[in-house]
């Protein structure tokens, strides 16, 4: 037995990535994301970079809550857009 060395490199196709900023008050973060990838993904390293729970956010694109299982291009997004990030707050009176 010889090895011909007919194995083939791993080859990764090549994927488009757009980038998506996550606004938290004052800060910006931007992810380089697959437009057919959930949104979980992103907002989990979201929350991790804002050193916070992900239960503890709400994310909305154009005044829409995102859920985790939304992609970028289900809801649309393109290259360079924003998603707003907010503290949950549950209850409460003015």
């Amino acid at each position: 037995m010889s090895d011909t060395g007919d194995t083939k490199p791993d080859v990764k196709p090549n994927v488009e990535k757009m980038q998506i900023c996550v606004a938290y008050g004052d800060k910006n973060i931007k992810f380089a994301v697959k437009p057919s990838g959930k949104l979980s993904k992103l907002m989990g390293a979201a929350a991790d970079a804002l050193n916070l729970d992900m239960k503890a956010l709400k994310f909305t694109y154009d005044g829409n809550r995102i859920r985790g299982d939304d992609t970028p291009e289900e809801l649309g997004m393109e290259d360079g857009d924003q998603i707003d990030c907010f503290a949950e707050q549950i209850g409460g009176r003015a």
